[in-house]
């Protein structure tokens, strides 16, 4: 994932830019971006909240090479918060064609649905609609929503046509979203058994999988208990470093089957400074194996909408802390651009190259329309910008439906004083309560909506 507008472009033949900005491509909609001018700068494990950031340098995080701006446009090479051209052309047209479908996938306007499934662990499913747990704080179906999360208001506003379910999950964190192997399967399996879920006032028992057209999707990697540097089976994750560039890392990765880096060779970039795996390439990885997955069970998804983490540094538990919640951006960013790079010059990547652990994820627009089902994956999207350095104001992300700039607070996560209807019995600060979900339902209340041109069927 090292320095993407050179490394990446250079090596597939474009010319190389220096790594300061310039003036941007014109066209789309200007989407906010990830830290740009806030940039990680320290770590100290164990101490939550003990971080520190400084500004970039010509929009570049010297820490871990990484250059500002949601976008590496594949064709210039530049950085930027605007969408290059084609990804707005291709994303317009891709949202303008989402026709309701009825369960046998043939459009059908009368009785036909537009369906958008929510993928993720809990932390997203706070945010999208709340907790239904198993055990004794199970709710009825008049209780299964946080009014003040996102689902329940949106539906105020959504098309009568149009459903949103929430097919999230408390624990299941990216790796789970490869395949459909994992007791119980997570994609079958949704909704879950005994959690009371809801369209439009409707209990939803079946996820309609050829209505299925759009896909929302936050997650991480979990790392053990009682181990900051978290990782998969026991094994560090390392943080990013500016050597970072991530490959595919490990043969026969699956939900099942925890990849702790082990068959990424010596020396590989896709290793940290300790010889761990790096999380950003394994949550890359994972995510461009989801992508490719869900065309599979849920052939009529077109898009793919990604949001990167919220802020992890109040973390008492190794879920999902800082920095690793920050570089997630960064994988976000790099998905994204793979996958338009590969469109720009029609080369698949290959595994030991750059966008190696993305891996093929080829698409047409014309294709994904007509559900022929030759495209490897969905176009994928950026959805909410919403990482801000704690509780200083992030200018360059998605603003609240008021226009407010995102700031997390301490308060802002599930705490001792949390009542146990909201968090869930949590006290990690690393979940929402209800401040930081009413927060982040406003920032998606301001993201989906039909005055988004990549969402007008909202």
């Amino acid at each position: 994932m090292r320095r993407l507008a050179v490394l990446l472009i250079a090596a597939l033949g474009f010319a190389t830019v220096a790594h300061g900005q310039s003036t941007p491509p014109t066209g789309g909609i200007a989407i906010p971006d990830m830290p740009s001018t806030t940039c990680y700068t320290g770590f100290a494990p164990g101490s939550p909240g003990a971080f520190t950031y400084g500004t970039c340098v010509d929009g570049t995080d010297h820490v871990t090479g990484q250059h500002g701006g949601l976008f590496t446009d594949p064709v210039t090479g530049l950085n930027s918060n605007t969408p290059p051209a084609q990804y707005d052309a291709d994303a317009r047209q891709l949202a303008a064609s989402l026709q309701p479908l009825d369960t046998t996938g043939a459009v059908n306007t009368t009785a036909g649905r537009i369906v958008a499934d929510g993928l993720g662990m809990s932390n997203i499913n706070f945010k999208m609609a709340g907790y239904a747990s198993a055990g004794p704080n199970q709710r009825t179906f008049a209780q299964s929503y946080y009014p003040y999360s996102f689902l329940p208001q949106a539906q105020a506003t959504l098309a009568a046509n149009a459903w949103v379910i929430p097919c999230t999950h408390s624990g299941w964190q990216a790796l789970r979203w490869v395949d459909n192997n994992a007791v119980p399967g997570s994609y079958s399996s949704c909704p879950y058994s005994g959690w009371a879920y809801r369209v439009n006032g409707n209990p939803v028992t079946v996820v309609p999988a050829k209505q299925v057209q759009v896909v929302i999707f936050e997650d991480a990697d979990a790392g053990p208990p009682g181990n900051l540097q978290k990782g998969p089976a026991g094994v560090p994750f390392d943080p990013m470093t500016a050597t970072t560039d991530c490959q595919y890392f490990s043969p026969g990765v699956t939900s099942t089957t925890e990849a702790s880096g082990a068959g990424a060779p010596p020396g590989s970039p896709s290793l940290g400074a300790a010889g761990h795996l790096v999380d950003a390439c394994a949550y890359e990885q994972y995510i461009g194996m989801m992508a490719r997955f869900v065309k599979t069970i849920w052939p009529n998804v077109k898009m793919i909408f990604l949001l990167s983490r919220t802020f992890g540094g109040y973390a008492t538990v190794p879920l999902s802390p800082e920095p690793y919640a920050y570089e997630y951006g960064f994988a976000t960013k790099q998905l994204v651009y793979c996958q338009m790079l590969q469109q720009a010059t029609g080369v698949v990547p290959v595994q030991n190259g750059p966008c190696g652990a993305a891996g093929d994820l080829g698409y047409t627009v014309a294709d994904l329309i007509a559900n022929g089902g030759q495209s490897k994956a969905p176009m994928l999207l950026w959805g909410p910008s919403w990482w801000a350095a704690g509780a200083t104001p992030c200018g360059n992300c998605t603003p609240t439906t008021g226009g407010a700039q995102v700031t997390w607070l301490s308060s802002d996560f599930c705490g001792p004083t949390d009542p146990t209807i909201s968090c869930d019995s949590l006290n990690d600060f690393t979940h929402p309560n209800q401040s930081g979900v009413t927060k982040a339902a406003d920032v998606l209340l301001n993201f989906f909506n039909a005055a988004n041109p990549y969402t007008p069927w909202w």
